[in-house]
């Protein structure tokens, strides 16, 4: 029966494959109502920068109390607008990072599941002698304390997993969640020495210049945002990790297919 699977297997994409592991996560349909949601949030604030142009531009070619207004409304715009992206940026890291948790939160005891199915056994690692309730728990790493990227990263490291993911991984992880702790913490304003570590945590931890937009007051951050290049990249890394499950239980029924011959 297992041979069978393992042959079957190998007949869909990598992609498909991935259902394997995630077979109680519906990770298509999510990403696309992620996707809808996220596409009218650009439209919203492209309209919203398209108006504070126009009004720019109508400032400028005015005079009296007609550009006194107009610079007025323009100020209120770009005001409005700092708050707009903080608000999309919270919705879009309200829906990026729980489902990345529930996607490896799935994913390693799928993969513990898989190992078992085929008589196979991870190579040595200081994660097996932890206690079985955390063992194949992310959200902890060894020994055992609470680390949901540390976990991550250590448990693709314990099954070989981490030879299918983007090597952007771990940098992308600490950001993504890095970001998500300080908005569900503090919301769209943090309080000022938050914003002063963050703004240094993007330094120490090399993240790219372009994955967070900020606003300003008196020079010093104010407001932090995800830009819509980290977003796409975070997208992106999804798919990645997605085709990486699918290709991880490709090696291993291959590597099952092998050992029945």
């Amino acid at each position: 029966m297992e041979q069978e699977r393992d042959e079957l297997a190998l007949q869909f994409d990598d992609r498909d494959l991935a259902s394997q592991l995630l077979d109680s996560l519906d990770y298509d349909a999510q990403l696309r109502a992620i996707h809808a949601l996220l596409g009218r949030h650009r439209r919203a604030a492209e309209e919203l920068s398209k108006s504070i142009n126009e009004l720019d531009e109508f400032a400028r070619r005015s005079s009296g109390l007609v550009n006194q207004r107009a610079v007025d409304d323009w100020v209120d715009h770009l005001h409005d607008s700092v708050f707009q992206d903080a608000a999309h940026s919270m919705a879009a890291v309200g829906m990026l990072a729980p489902f990345v948790e529930a996607l490896f939160k799935q994913a390693f005891p799928g993969i513990k599941l898989l190992l078992d199915q085929r008589c196979l056994t991870p190579s040595p690692h200081s994660r097996w002698s932890m206690k079985t309730d955390v063992r194949w728990d992310c959200r902890f790493t060894s020994p055992r304390r609470r680390d949901l990227v540390s976990g991550i990263v250590e448990l693709a490291d314990a099954t070989g997993l981490s030879a299918e993911l983007p090597a952007h991984l771990p940098a992308t992880l600490s950001a993504l969640f890095g970001y998500r702790n300080k908005m569900f913490h503090f919301g769209f304003e943090w309080p000022e020495s938050e914003r002063q570590s963050f703004a240094r945590r993007i330094l120490d931890e090399g993240w790219p210049t372009d994955w967070f937009g900020r606003a300003t007051t008196g020079g010093e951050p104010w407001v932090f945002y995800l830009s819509p290049a980290f977003v796409d990249h975070c997208l992106g890394t999804i798919d990645a990790v997605i085709v990486g499950l699918g290709a991880f239980v490709r090696r291993t029924s291959r590597a099952r297919a092998l050992n029945n011959k």
